[in-house]
């Protein structure tokens, strides 16, 4: 038996990448984890504040009243962020039902900024492992986003993204049937995400980029390795291109690629692109990071599996001392370690630059799951977008 990583401290603590608009904390839908590993295939696009849908606009400004009652939804809009980022969701998804309700008084319910709440109260409720109710959330905000803005919009095609990664999660967490539906359901969700953001964002967009992961990851969940470490690998070279070699979701990428070698059991492969992501995460983020600690974390299981147990005992070792620097978050709020959330980067602050990057070599060196059914689901509660058939 080799040492067991305090999974819920890392789970409370994690961030996850999303781009802060008022209209949200959007995305980066984070890390999946399989068995005992974190896939970061993605990012979701949770939090959608946009900024121009919450605004104080002249024609409020005379009404004093309006105003305090906009200057309080940003406020609230604030403490979810900051209450989600520090793994506080249980009282993250209070304060986001709250703003919900605020927000339905002034702006109505059929209004992009109602739905963008809805989006919020589903993260949290998937966070707190509340799955049916998160789909009601996602499948809510999707209808409205559809009724005022159209399906061809960017928030439809984030929610449509959220919803394909519930499923995925829900099908991690399935059997059976149950299983098979789920990932039908996912994988439909996700294609169409996918050719919405190629066609409104264009292909090389961080967010389209982010959609391919979610797919890459899906490929591995139906079985598919090969067809998932292909996709992966132009994945990697296209970041490469468009990004800086040090982005995060090169590190994202280089993280998916070493789960899906470590399942086709080339571990030595994987190892290297878990060294890559962990390295990139370390620079960008620092070595207490919860998502440098993921990426350790999946090394440590590497390095297990290829027979190299002292140096897995290291890092496991480290990221003891790092999780117990960092705190926990709300007690409670993780669950169970066999699927993190995927695609649900939450917006990062601007990274520190006085961080610094300290690593052991020694861990680095050159040398040489449990399931639980979910409610089950009637009939299909999304509508796709019409396509051609492939």
């Amino acid at each position: 038996m080799h040492p067991v990583t305090p999974f819920a401290a890392i789970r409370c603590a994690q961030v996850q990448y999303h781009t802060t608009t008022f209209a949200g904390i959007e995305k980066k839908e984070k890390e999946e984890e399989e068995e005992d590993e974190y896939d970061e295939d993605d990012d979701d696009v949770e939090f959608e504040f946009d900024r121009e849908k919450i605004v104080v606009n002249s024609s409020r400004a005379a009404e004093p009243s309006s105003l305090d009652r906009e200057k309080e939804l940003f406020a609230i809009k604030r403490a979810v962020s900051a209450q989600y980022s520090h793994g506080n969701y249980g009282t993250a998804l209070t304060t986001s039902q709250e703003l919900t309700e605020k927000t339905s008084a002034l702006y109505g319910k059929k209004n992009p900024v109602y739905a963008s709440c809805l989006n919020n109260e589903a993260l949290m409720h998937k966070m707190l492992g509340e799955h049916e109710h998160a789909l009601n959330k996602y499948v809510e905000a999707l209808h409205i986003y559809e009724d005022v803005q159209g399906k061809k919009s960017a928030s439809y095609a984030s929610t449509l993204c959220n919803l394909g990664s519930l499923y995925r999660l829900k099908a991690a967490e399935s059997t059976g049937m149950m299983k098979h539906q789920n990932l039908l359901r996912a994988e439909e969700a996700l294609t169409d995400a996918l050719e919405l953001r190629k066609e409104i964002l264009g292909a090389q967009h961080r967010e389209t980029i982010t959609t391919q992961l979610l797919l890459a990851g899906l490929l591995r969940n139906q079985g598919k390795p090969e067809e998932s470490l292909t996709m992966l690998q132009d994945i990697l070279e296209m970041v490469k291109e468009v990004f800086s070699k040090d982005d995060l979701i090169v590190a994202t990428t280089e993280n998916n690629l070493g789960l899906t070698y470590k399942e086709l059991k080339r571990y030595d492969d994987a190892r290297l692109h878990y060294i890559q992501a962990a390295t990139i995460r370390n620079k960008i983020l620092g070595e207490s990071h919860p998502d440098t600690i993921v990426s350790l974390h999946n090394l440590a299981e590497c390095l297990h599996a290829m027979g190299r147990s002292e140096e897995a005992v290291a890092v496991q070792e480290k990221i003891v001392s790092l999780v117990e620097v960092m705190g926990g978050g709300e007690e409670g709020a993780a669950a169970t370690p066999e699927v993190a959330p995927p695609a649900e980067p939450v917006t990062m602050p601007t990274p520190d630059p006085n961080l610094n990057f300290k690593t052991n070599p020694q861990l680095f060196s050159s040398q040489s799951p449990k399931k639980t059914n979910p409610t089950a689901v009637t009939k299909s509660q999304y509508q796709p977008v019409s396509r051609k058939k492939r």
